[in-house]
């Protein structure tokens, strides 16, 4: 008896098999930046995959057995990515966190400056009136 495989079985993660990363696009963001990892093996029916950055856990956008698409977790840091499917995971791609600060001004009560100077100059006007 004679066996062989075709189109289909192929990327299909057999049981045992731990993800393979190919590639990550882009290699260095901050956080919510849309990362796509290319590989093989990414989906199986051993259980959840998983993804995480130097430790925290991503969302993730869609998944294919060749490609995750993942958005970038808050305070990551730069360090490896890790694909978890299953019992099998893999990691080596290194990812470059990029940091970034917002400066927002509120006054005391929590109310921003903006408005509380225009209250405060509409204020005045009715006073003079």
């Amino acid at each position: 008896m004679l066996s062989g495989c075709n189109k289909e079985d192929v990327g299909v993660n057999e049981v045992g098999v731990s993800p393979l990363l190919n590639s990550i696009m882009p290699s260095s963001g901050p956080h919510n930046t849309q990362v796509a990892i290319k590989g093989r093996y990414f989906k199986s029916d051993e259980g959840p995959t998983v993804v995480s950055f130097n430790g925290r856990e991503a969302q993730i956008v869609s998944i294919s057995d060749t490609m995750i698409k993942v958005l970038v977790p808050t305070r990551a840091g730069t360090g490896p990515i890790n694909v978890f499917n299953g019992d099998e995971s893999t990691s080596g791609l290194v990812f470059n966190y990029v940091y970034t600060i917002t400066v927002s001004t509120f006054c005391g009560n929590g109310t921003p400056v903006f408005l509380m100077v225009t209250l405060l100059w509409l204020s005045l006007i009715n006073l003079l009136v």
